[in-house]
């Protein structure tokens, strides 16, 4: 046999590697055994590392093409194989056996190795990260200085001058010291004569009585109540104004902020594989995502792809890519279109459909119920424990499982 070792860590993951056998194995080969020796020290490879007894490992994931088979060979048993010389035992399960020599490389592990890998564990790849956006620019705040009229300074008129004290005079007292003309001068005070009653006595009395002046002290008043509430008004109309510009020029800021080009969303990998490669490298999706991707492909004829993708979803847990692979493999659910595998295995269903029962799938539960009740397994109380998973699918509720029991 001949034989070597690659490792793809952007197609199966850190720390898996690939056993590629160019010769000695069929086509059709679905498990294999492998007995690891290595040369430094006459050890066998064992569930818990080396030990002195020999054991057989199985080994279950096997893909083939053209010119080779390739064995996946998980992080838990090449945590033990690099840089190691090894003597390396095959048993195939249609009886072909052989054995091969070959020095194990290093290789990139999934977590930080110990002291017998001598490898440091890879760096985690960082998902890319965006800058973050700038802030938007605060809305621009108006800086015009209110305008106001000015007010004329209000000066108060002068009180008119205060009138000359009236002047009295006794009737026939000295005549020419009273005036003569009451109209002659405009602010002379105007002489009556109070006469005295017949019999009585004294003289009668002239009482001077001065003519008020009007003043024009209101209309001043006016006139600066005016001006006032003018300036006022002028005041409150600029400052609406002033709101309104700051409204406007926060929502325009606002509309410019919101209208920034959004970044294309990310589109979907073409259903080829070294697309596949590339968008598994650059962007790590996770198990949800290459399940769709996976759909996507084998709903485009692109088989072999989708199997690629679902097996790299179900070694990270996904129920969904795990029970897709077991349909494909089902006797009663087997079709050849559309299909990687060339004809069903019941052996290899139960085992895919087993994780996702066990993690409480109803639809995995049933199917594996079913593949097993049918007798189609190897397993000596393969109808017992069918029956089982199909009556533990129904008390959860699967109707299917409901239906099949009451047959």
């Amino acid at each position: 046999m001949q034989a070597s070792v690659v490792q793809q860590p952007e197609k199966d993951g850190p720390g898996w590697s690939r056993l590629r056998v160019e010769q000695g194995l069929p086509a059709d080969l679905s498990r294999v055994e492998l007995s690891i020796r290595r040369n430094a020290h006459p050890q066998f490879l064992g569930p818990s590392g080396w030990q002195d007894a020999e054991h057989w490992l199985t080994l279950e994931d096997i893909n083939r093409d053209d010119s080779a088979s390739e064995i996946t060979i998980p992080p838990a048993i090449n945590h033990w194989l690099v840089r190691t010389t090894l003597l390396i035992k095959v048993r195939a399960d249609e009886g072909v056996s052989g054995e091969l020599r070959l020095a194990w490389p290093a290789l990139v592990l999934a977590g930080a190795a110990s002291a017998t890998a001598h490898e440091t564990a890879p760096q985690p790849i960082e998902a890319p990260t965006e800058s973050p956006a700038a802030p938007p620019e605060p809305p621009l705040e108006s800086t015009v200085e209110p305008q106001t009229e000015p007010v004329p300074a209000f000066t108060a008129p002068e009180p008119p001058a205060e009138p000359d004290p009236p002047a009295q005079t006794l009737a026939g007292g000295d005549a020419e010291s009273a005036p003569r003309d009451a109209t002659a001068n405009a602010g002379a005070a105007v002489t009556f004569t109070v006469d005295t009653p017949t019999g009585a006595r004294g003289p009668s009395v002239s009482t001077p009585v001065s003519e008020p002046k009007r003043s024009g002290t209101w209309l001043w008043l006016l006139l600066a109540v005016l001006v006032i509430g003018g300036a006022v008004a002028a005041y409150f109309y600029w400052a609406s104004q002033r709101d309104k510009d700051t409204e406007t020029d926060n929502a325009e800021g606002k509309k410019q902020v919101t209208e920034e080009p959004q970044p294309p969303a990310p589109t979907e990998p073409k259903c080829e594989l070294e697309a596949i490669s590339a968008w598994m490298k650059d962007s790590t999706p996770d198990a949800a995502a290459i399940v769709a991707s996976a759909d996507r492909c084998s709903g485009l004829g692109e088989a072999d792809i989708a199997l690629r993708l679902y097996q790299n979803a179900a070694r990270q847990g996904n129920a969904d890519a795990s029970l897709k692979i077991a349909r494909w493999l089902d006797p009663e659910t087997f079709k050849p279109e559309g299909n990687p595998f060339k004809r069903a295995n019941p052996e290899r269903a139960a085992r895919f459909y087993q994780a996702p029962a066990e993690a409480g799938n109803l639809d995995a539960q049933y199917r594996l119920g079913r593949l097993l009740e049918s007798g189609a397994s190897a397993d000596p109380v393969g109808v017992e424990r069918g029956v089982e998973w199909i009556q533990r699918a129904a008390d959860a509720g699967h109707e299917a499982a409901k239906a099949y029991l009451k047959k």
